[in-house]
């Protein structure tokens, strides 16, 4: 959206993909805009984007779409089977919307018409115009959309307009120096966690977003079912880092409550007075989702509903687990030091190889590729 110079991004959602304020779908057509009071040529514009764009009520403003193109839905091959996140693309179609940095170029953004997820795009041959792959798990956390379906594809929302500069807390000169000193430090986590991720495994899942449980919000904290931490490798307490295409952020990962996705996304529409987006309860596969906090989804600059994917973050996680192992491991150390004469060489072999199979164990098991034992 742009107006006198202004421009932000917004997402934009039909009248009847709303829900009133006791959580029950609006009216579509016709009595859905005059309970709205929405009339041909109108839209409602939240208050932040209001003050964003610095304008008032009645304002006219500019409606801006990025490139976008039509596909149908095809499954992909079972020998070349795309991620939850990737989609399969002719040439034509990966030119249109691969620009700028490399890496960030390779995603596009996909929709159904009720949520949105990031796409990695893939060049395959055999592709056909017109069409895209997606694998299962794309398709269901995609909405459930069905074979020869029709998908748009758009390009990547640009993360300079997704941050919110008005709306820092912070002046701009200090939030520039708060982040240049910031910078080295997180700059030397990252390369760590490059180096430690292909020796101890970080594999990623992809997730459908809620909303966060009520109390969440103003915490970063994720919600996730209680079997998926083990497929992550961690526990209730860990961080773990949330991708959205080319952005991250770090939170920490709580299981659900003992409570239903279902029955918790009926109380949230209930209680919540905004973002009440229709989503089929129906498609919303619980060991699938994933509860997201307002303050995550402002730090990636995603909607309410929408595809992540998830890892665990090493570095931390490796920091928790040597910290318990420091004391059987100084104990046996200091036993090793202990022992007299032409043992002692023994010994301290001995509490190494002990040592060595503690950080084999924070290893994540993979299971080997192809037939068992042999191929």
């Amino acid at each position: 959206m742009a107006s006198a110079g202004s421009r932000i991004l917004v997402w934009a959602y039909g009248v009847a993909q709303h829900r009133d304020g006791s959580g029950s779908p609006q009216p579509s057509g016709v009595e859905a805009r005059q309970t709205l009071r929405l009339n041909p040529g109108e839209c409602h514009l939240s208050a932040r984007a209001r003050q964003l764009l610095g304008v008032e009520n009645g304002a006219t403003i500019t409606v801006l779409l990025p490139p976008r193109e039509f596909l149908h839905v095809r499954p992909g091959f079972v020998e070349d089977v795309p991620r939850a996140t990737e989609a399969d693309v002719t040439r034509e179609t990966y030119d249109r919307f691969s620009r700028g940095i490399r890496f960030r170029s390779r995603y596009a953004l996909a929709s159904n018409g009720k949520l949105c997820m990031p796409v990695r795009l893939r060049n395959r041959v055999a592709v056909t115009p017109g069409s895209m792959r997606l694998s299962m798990a794309g398709r269901v956390l995609l909405g459930g959309v069905r074979v020869s379906e029709r998908v748009q594809l758009s390009e990547f929302p640009p993360g300079d307009l997704s941050r919110p500069g008005p709306w820092t807390r912070q002046p701009r000169r200090a939030a520039a120096l708060a982040r240049s000193v910031r910078l080295p430090f997180r700059a030397t986590d990252q390369l760590l966690e490059w180096i430690i991720r292909p020796i101890l495994r970080a594999p990623s899942i992809s997730l459908l977003t809620e909303q966060a449980t009520i109390g969440d919000d103003d915490e970063l904290v994720v919600r996730i079912p209680e079997h998926t931490l083990a497929l992550l490798g961690i526990e209730s307490g860990d961080q773990i880092i949330i991708s959205w295409g080319y952005r991250q952020a770090v939170a920490v990962a709580f299981t659900i409550p003992d409570q239903s996705s279902s029955q918790a996304t009926s109380r949230i529409f209930d209680s919540q007075g905004v973002e009440r987006i229709l989503v089929d309860e129906n498609d919303l596969r619980e060991q699938l989702t994933i509860q997201v906090a307002s303050r995550l989804r402002l730090s990636l600059g995603i909607p309410a509903t929408t595809v992540v994917r998830v890892r665990r973050r090493l570095r931390t996680y490796l920091v928790n687990r040597l910290g318990r192992a420091t004391l059987p491991v100084g104990g046996l150390i200091l036993a090793a030091l202990a022992v007299p004469g032409g043992a002692r060489v023994p010994a301290v072999a001995a509490t190494s190889i002990i040592f060595a199979f503690q950080l084999i164990s924070f290893r994540y098991p993979s299971p080997p590729k192809g037939k068992w034992p042999f191929w």
